[in-house]
């Protein structure tokens, strides 16, 4: 189904697997992160559609994790000719996008749809990290941002 939640979810756990099953989680005004892994080891999010956060997925300090399947469209966006994309711009600053990674290391991201938006993955002083098989096409932005990874 399609479920509206402004505020996202938070993963609190170590070694689940949240399978969405095709699920549609829809946020508010592009603001937050519909998924939030903060600090968690060995979880793997798969099947899973987001649409209208800043973030569609966020994980910060984690590892061996698995991003699988899952489609983030319509993350927040700057608007058009405003400014001059900077590469060197912090992830405390980060621009919209459909993943934003930070300090995650031997995690994988595969086959996920991260198209129509500003970024599709940000990934910031992540190790070990593979991504393989996905599509970051038609962003405003870039694909993939890797910052000190």
């Amino acid at each position: 189904g399609v479920y509206y939640v402004p505020n996202g979810i938070n993963i609190l756990e170590d070694g689940i697997i949240v399978d969405g099953g095709g699920a549609i989680l829809v946020g508010k005004a592009r603001n937050g992160s519909a998924v939030r892994l903060h600090g968690r080891n060995n979880v793997t999010l798969k099947n899973i559609k987001i649409a209208e956060f800043k973030f569609g997925i966020e994980a910060r300090r984690c590892s061996s994790i698995t991003l699988q399947g899952c489609q983030v469209r319509c993350s927040a966006e700057m608007p058009a000719n405003t400014e001059f994309l900077d590469v060197w711009r912090t992830c405390e600053r980060s621009y919209g996008g459909a993943i934003l990674l930070e300090h995650v290391r031997n995690s994988q991201v595969v086959e996920c749809d991260l198209q129509h938006q500003m970024n599709g993955l940000h990934a910031y002083s992540c190790n070990a990290l593979a991504v393989r098989g996905c599509n970051a096409s038609y962003n405003s932005g870039w694909g993939f941002h890797l910052y000190e990874t």
